[in-house]
């Protein structure tokens, strides 16, 4: 008897990615923050409590942008949009070698959890629960992992 030939989903390749956007978002945007706090604190003259604020800014962005993710995620490309809040993350880290003021970390800091908070776990469940019916607990379980990576 001849069994049928198992397909490679293609939802996995979809997982991958979504597990590399949740390390960028999430890995490099808020688990490794504190590996900057002693050179940002030298460089600008600042105590460490008050670039420690500075992660409490990246928690506000992040709250933020949770608030309005549903409706920007309904009305346009999850592709797009989780592309654009990767550039935030990214430029605000660019923009943290710009930094010469506590505010200006403030606003670097907004800018990074703006797109952590939008490019992390909410579109990449979205994304995992479009392309599985079965096997979604696993899938997004790796896709979780991204957040880890950084660790």
């Amino acid at each position: 008897m001849n069994e049928p030939e198992k397909k490679f989903h293609y939802g996995w390749l979809i997982v991958f990615g979504c597990m590399i956007m949740v390390f960028c978002c999430v890995g490099l945007a808020i688990n490794v923050f504190s590996i900057f706090v002693t050179p940002l604190a030298e460089e600008l003259d600042l105590t460490k409590i008050q670039v420690s604020t500075v992660m409490s800014m990246i928690s506000v962005g992040s709250i933020l942008i949770l608030v309005f993710s549903g409706r920007i995620y309904q009305n346009y490309s999850v592709r797009i949009v989780m592309f654009i809040f990767g550039l935030c993350v990214a430029g605000g880290f660019l923009l943290f070698a710009w930094c010469r003021t506590l505010l200006q970390c403030y606003a670097a800091a907004l800018l990074v959890g703006i797109g952590s908070g939008g490019g992390g776990m909410f579109p990449a469940s979205l994304l995992i629960t479009r392309w599985f019916s079965t096997k979604r607990g696993i899938a997004i379980s790796l896709s979780a992992m991204g957040s880890g990576i950084g660790d």
